[in-house]
């Protein structure tokens, strides 16, 4: 819904301004799965609800080793948001497509960095 759009948009749009703790990573969570029960694709909400948990830690590992993550995962949602806002929603397809693209690459990156990191 629109509310939902512009709360997401405030939050991270001032996400800068408080990145302490788990704030931004709370916020994150909450707008990953918004947008997978707006699908309404059980085995879709089912697949990520099994794999919730390792995708929790891969995001915070990746915004805790590599700083500028969450800066960019958060211009990434705004981006989303900015085309639902505008009913544009090929062009929140293609922005989400990007994020998750780039949220895979600096998943890997952590993981193959970190030589003790187990999955």
């Amino acid at each position: 819904s629109y509310e939902d759009y512009m709360y997401f948009f405030k939050h991270f749009s001032s996400a800068a301004e408080d990145a302490s703790g788990d704030k931004p990573f709370d916020i994150d969570d909450a707008f990953h799965r918004k947008f997978i029960m707006a699908t309404e694709n059980h085995y879709f909400i089912e697949t990520y609800n099994h794999t919730y948990n390792q995708n929790y830690r891969l995001r915070i590992m990746s915004g805790i080793m590599k700083e500028s993550r969450i800066r960019e995962s958060h211009a990434e949602h705004i981006r989303i948001v900015e085309h639902c806002l505008k009913n544009d929603f090929e062009a929140a397809a293609k922005a989400m497509e990007q994020h998750l693209a780039s949220s895979k690459n600096a998943a890997f990156e952590v993981i193959l960095k970190d030589p003790n990191w187990t999955i």
